[in-house]
């Protein structure tokens, strides 16, 4: 019965034609292969602006977190994913930006692992990406998309997640 709503939820949302993964599937997009880990609502890490140091505190809003892998699937080429964009959508059409440092606080920067790095052939690197939290409390379906680099050439992207209210506990 689960299984049916959610396909009666993907056709709603023009989705079932676009390739998309769940949570711990992974999908191969050029030379990177992706995987998302985990969805959770909750406050993230920040460092705050301050002389003398920065402090590292908790956030007072809660955002949408997911964590994710990139692999560098090749044999042959250095892949730097860059900043990965993306946003959030829920079955009734409301999007979720991706937050950054200055979305959060004046002059603070997301204290989270959000910056890919550079990676060799084999190499992976867990990372996040930051959104709003859910607007509707009765949005049951959501989708990420997110864009990032696929090879040495710089060409981009995408990977989507499917994920359901209940994968992040609310």
């Amino acid at each position: 019965m689960k299984n049916v709503a959610l396909a009666m939820l993907l056709i709603l949302m023009g989705l079932d034609q676009v390739p998309k993964v769940q949570l711990n599937q992974s999908v191969r997009v050029g030379g990177i292969e992706f995987t998302p880990i985990s969805v959770q609502v909750r406050r993230i890490m920040i460092k705050q602006p301050g002389w003398p140091g920065a402090k590292v505190n908790r956030s007072e809003e809660v955002y949408t977190v997911l964590e994710y892998k990139l692999v560098n699937v090749t044999e042959e080429q250095a892949i730097d994913p860059g900043f990965v964009k993306g946003k959030m959508e829920d079955q009734f059409g409301n999007s979720h930006r991706l937050v950054e440092n200055e979305d959060v606080c004046p002059g603070c920067i997301i204290h989270e692992p959000t910056r890919p790095v550079e990676l060799l052939p084999g190499e992976s690197q867990k990372l996040v990406a930051v959104f709003q939290a859910p607007k509707i409390k009765k949005a049951e379906l959501f989708t990420i998309k997110l864009n990032f680099v696929i090879n040495n050439r710089g060409d981009m992207g995408e990977a989507w997640v499917l994920f359901q209210r209940s994968d992040f506990g609310l």
